[in-house]
């Protein structure tokens, strides 16, 4: 993950998991249903089997997120991710803006204390941006993207 955001040139950037899906209109929906201001992108999922059919299954996502008033949306995103709750998907449902949330500073921060061990996951960026100062939490009420469930990855393994 670091190395990615190192490599990214724009001051958004979304993530996308080896083994998943983006809806193809995902990029268009996160940005376009946002402000200037946003810090933090997420959104809502839907299901696969290893071989990409979709599962009927409600999401966390769906059942919390999805049925809040919007203007409740922000603190419920961020109460989520410093609580350790599961309702905030990561991984390829979420995105970053580099500037407002002040992801050069994560970079810098887990090389020179040697968290590489820990940072290369995408939760501690997510926290990070949500304690950075400013900006908004963006939620699209929209399935943008496929979670693939096997064996091999943590919630089929679960």
């Amino acid at each position: 993950m670091l190395s990615g955001l190192r490599a990214a040139h724009h001051d958004v950037i979304f993530f996308l998991d080896g083994d998943d899906v983006w809806h193809p209109q995902k990029l268009k929906h996160c940005m376009g249903q946002t402000g200037e201001d946003v810090k933090f992108y997420t959104h809502d999922l839907w299901y696969m089997d290893s071989t990409g059919r979709a599962q009927p299954r409600e999401s966390r996502v769906s059942k919390v997120l999805g049925r809040i008033d919007p203007s409740k949306v922000q603190g419920k995103i961020e109460a989520c991710l410093f609580e350790h709750g599961d309702y905030v998907w990561l991984g390829s449902a979420f995105g970053v803006s580099r500037s407002r949330g002040a992801v050069d500073a994560f970079i810098a921060f887990c090389e020179k204390r040697d968290y590489l061990i820990t940072c290369y996951q995408d939760w501690p960026l997510a926290l990070w941006v949500a304690l950075e100062g400013g900006g908004t939490m963006a939620f699209v009420n929209q399935k943008l993207f496929g979670y693939r469930v096997h064996g091999e990855n943590y919630s089929g393994a679960s």
